[in-house]
């Protein structure tokens, strides 16, 4: 049994991409084609996996939770560096976001809020946060959900293969954002849309 073939499979798939396809120095071709496959892409503050897992880009058929997580967090940093003198007014939260949220909200009576939301909910309310998006697991696959502050009655969704919302998300999204404390201003009943 070899539990190294994804691994080596897609490593070997992103050299030969890197090689033939992208426009980049030879220095940072260096670079790149010198790290180990198993090695963590350095540079992340949230998101912790190694590079053989962008493979998973290539094929453009799924996309490794990780990476997946590793882009929203690339956006959120090309943002912040964008405006560096101001927080960025989107977040793009990781997949843990929602898994979190939908446990806290389901596992306790009453429930309470985790030190995270805590600080996302304050972040919300005393920070010039526009919007906000998040992807849920359901069904097999992801789905996105936007939600803009001037349009706080609205959650909006959007799925690839055109299924409907998860059933909980707009309920548990509801909760997280206004709930008892200063997150009321926040946030007015939501629908989906």
């Amino acid at each position: 049994m070899n539990n190294f073939h994804p691994k080596i499979f897609y490593a070997k798939r992103l050299h030969e991409y890197f090689i033939t396809t992208l426009p980049i120095s030879q220095s940072h071709a260096t670079i790149f084609l010198t790290s180990s496959i198993l090695h963590p892409i350095q540079g992340f503050h949230v998101t912790d996996f190694p590079l053989w897992k962008l493979g998973c880009l290539l094929d453009e058929n799924w996309v490794d939770e990780d990476v997946l997580n590793g882009m929203a967090e690339l956006l959120y940093f090309q943002l912040a560096a964008a405006l560096p003198d101001m927080a960025p007014g989107f977040l793009f939260l990781p997949t843990s976001f929602f898994n979190d949220a939908k446990h806290l909200y389901h596992a306790q009576t009453p429930q309470v809020f985790s030190e995270n939301f805590v600080a996302l909910r304050d972040r919300l309310c005393n920070s010039d946060v526009q919007s906000m998006g998040f992807i849920v697991w359901h069904n097999n696959h992801y789905a996105a959900y936007f939600y803009k502050r001037s349009e706080s009655t609205c959650l909006l969704h959007n799925d690839s293969k055109g299924l409907k919302p998860a059933p909980d998300v707009l309920e548990i999204f509801s909760w997280l954002l206004s709930a008892s404390g200063k997150s009321e201003k926040f946030l007015a009943p939501l629908n989906m849309i």
